[in-house]
């Protein structure tokens, strides 16, 4: 990329990473308040003159007992289960480091930046969504991003680190995919690639893992 771009293309991703966030990481109370303001406001519309007043009423599909499939509000429960595992993994990320774990504000809103770039990967990946380890992958990208000692650069961590993740992960996503485990591209198959390449490099070390690994 020519360099004179870079300053134009970084802020691009992080307006479109705080985009991400305004879309996908809402609550769903959030989000049917204003549909529901919406359509209150094209009824006043459209009853100007009429004399009637505009009543309120509830979105169709869109209460949190709906089952259909475009409801936010089933959407947000189907996604809790991967939300809370996302939760766990970030608590558990480099407990030795203050920085993850220190139980400061600033350690608390490290996590809090962990979490929310972990959700907005699996929103938008639902074929990969999130797979445990993710966390330690991204966990080195974003303390990298966040000790830039340009403080610009430096409030803007979250969203750097993210794009960071989703370009590390793209060359070995395949492995994170549940469904192609024991494909050829999967992550059985990785791996039995490395015992290979291990085996013929050192065979000592290959012998002492498949005793400790059975």
């Amino acid at each position: 990329m020519d360099h004179a771009l870079w300053a134009y293309e970084l802020e691009k991703k992080r307006s479109q990473y705080s985009a991400f966030k305004d879309e996908l990481l809402v609550n769903p109370s959030e989000v049917t308040r204003r549909m529901e303001m919406t359509i209150s406001k094209r009824k006043e519309h459209n009853s100007e003159g009429t004399g009637f007043l505009p009543r309120a009423e509830i979105v169709q599909d869109e209460h949190p007992l709906s089952l259909g499939k475009t409801s936010v509000w089933n959407q947000h429960f189907q996604e809790s289960e991967t939300v809370e595992q996302i939760d766990r993994d970030v608590k558990r990320t480099h407990p030795e480091m203050q920085f993850f774990n220190g139980g400061s504000s600033d350690a608390l809103s490290n996590q809090e930046s962990l979490k929310r770039i972990l959700t907005i990967f699996a929103k938008l990946n639902p074929g990969i969504r999130y797979v445990q380890g993710m966390n330690e992958v991204l966990a080195p990208l974003y303390y990298v991003f966040k000790n830039d000692p340009d403080q610009s650069n430096s409030a803007s961590a979250e969203s750097d680190a993210f794009f960071c993740f989703v370009e590390v992960l793209s060359g070995f996503r395949d492995n994170f995919c549940k469904q192609l485990d024991n494909s050829v591209v999967g992550i059985r198959s990785t791996i039995s690639k490395l015992s290979q390449l291990l085996k013929r490099h050192d065979e000592e070390l290959w012998r002492h893992l498949e005793v400790v690994t059975k």
